[in-house]
């Protein structure tokens, strides 16, 4: 009886630590994405476009104001208006989350373009997406590389 107890409270001390050292390093994540995509565009030399959902349930704010997207020369984020009928694709201003918030970005609505794709990016590849906040450290999660038509 004597070791087993030794033993839980050996176990509680390192749980309790370990909670400790997660809360210190802002390790909890605040932050999900899902749904993540990289599209290749129809036309080779076109830009690709990468999509997904971001989810946000912290403190505060937490402004998204750049990105980068791993085999692109470049990438922008854009966001599609309509004005007297016409449809066009403008820069997306940085984009500020609050807690609870869902912002996706979608065929049609806010997108990534990732420009000048390195041709060695294929179907089926996994790339990693860099998110920079102007308030927080980076993100980077990884999307799934695909060619037009295909689903996950």
């Amino acid at each position: 009886m004597k070791h087993a107890f030794a033993a839980l409270t050996l176990f509680a001390s390192a749980m309790g630590l370990a909670g400790c050292d997660e809360m210190e390093s802002g390790t909890r994540t605040e932050i999900e994405i899902s749904e993540g995509r990289l599209v290749l565009p129809a036309v080779e030399g076109n830009p690709a476009a990468v999509y997904f959902t971001i989810t946000y349930d912290g403190d505060g704010e937490a402004t998204i104001d750049g990105v980068e997207v791993e085999g692109a020369q470049m990438a922008m984020m854009h966001d599609v208006e309509k004005e007297d009928g016409v449809t066009r694709m403008v820069p997306l201003k940085p984009t500020t989350l609050s807690d609870g918030a869902s912002v996706e970005f979608a065929p049609g609505g806010k997108h990534v373009m990732a420009m000048k794709l390195d041709e060695s990016v294929q179907s089926g590849d996994l790339v990693d997406v860099t998110l920079t906040f102007s308030d927080r450290d980076d993100l980077v999660f990884p999307v799934k590389v695909q060619a037009i038509g295909e689903s996950e």
